[in-house]
This record gives structure tokens, C-alpha cells and sequence, in this order.
């Protein structure tokens, strides 16, 4: 199964179909296309992500997500994906705002993955243009 996220590297461009293995090691790009000549959904949300500066958060190669965020957008997204999970957004000492599980933890990729894929990547659409509308043009 593929699922979009970004690379613990922060690159942008790395959004798209991963593969997730086992131990969640690594996050490859392999691209947006389904079948050929058919964009997925998630090609569609790699598109829309290439448009700007973006923080959905970082999966760790032991399968932890985090997301965090300082801006009203992130912290919103933070809020949603934390929620989707039953967890809470916690505020944290250096002003941010983390997704915490209800046992206070990091969420795991498998506390969002296969269950709750199509409320997380609703979350990540509905971010987007938050986050676009609140960043001033230049």
C-alpha cells in the first residue's frame, strides 16, 4: 500500500506515493501517477504542495509522526490531525503546538494509516490553502 508524506529531510518534493514498510525505514518518492495516464488524489496533493513552503510534519524512520506547527494554519493542521486520531494538540515550551496520542505520546504512522488515511489527507487538502492564504505574496 502507498500513502503521501514528507521525508524526514523536509523536502517538499518528497510528498507523494512512499512506500511503507514494516519498520517505516524509508520515505521514497516514487512518484504521483496511479495508473499511467491517471493522476491519483494523492498525485493531486503533491501538485498543490509544490506551490509553497509547507509543514505537514516528518515521519522518523522508527514510524513516529511528528506534527507540529508555530503559524495558525499548522497549528489548525496540527489540531485536525491529532483530533483524527482521538489524540490533542499539546503547547509545548518553545511556543509550538504538537500532536499528541491520548496516551501523550508521538503518534505512530500506523495510529493514522490504513484507518484514517481519507480524514488525514482531507486535513493536508484543507491546510494547503490555509497555509496559502496566510503566507504574504512575494
Amino acid at each position: 500500500m502507498e500513502y503521501g508524506f514528507e521525508s524526514a529531510d523536509g523536502e517538499a518534493g518528497a510528498l507523494g506515493a512512499a512506500p511503507v514498510s514494516q519498520n517505516n525505514s524509508e520515505a521514497v518518492e516514487t512518484g504521483c501517477e496511479g495508473r499511467p495516464g491517471q493522476k491519483t488524489r494523492r498525485g493531486a496533493l503533491v501538485e498543490r504542495v509544490r506551490e509553497g513552503p509547507f509543514n505537514m510534519g516528518t515521519i522518523t524512520r522508527n514510524g513516529f509522526v511528528d506534527i507540529w506547527g508555530t503559524r495558525s494554519a499548522e497549528k489548525t493542521y496540527t489540531e485536525n490531525s491529532a483530533k483524527i486520531i482521538g489524540g490533542f494538540a499539546r503547547q509545548t515550551t518553545n511556543g509550538s503546538l504538537g500532536a499528541r496520542t491520548t496516551a501523550e505520546k508521538m503518534p505512530r504512522l500506523s495510529d493514522f494509516l490504513p484507518q484514517h488515511e481519507q480524514a488525514w489527507l482531507d486535513a493536508m487538502e484543507q491546510y494547503i490553502p490555509d497555509s496559502l492564504a496566510a503566507t504574504p505574496a512575494g
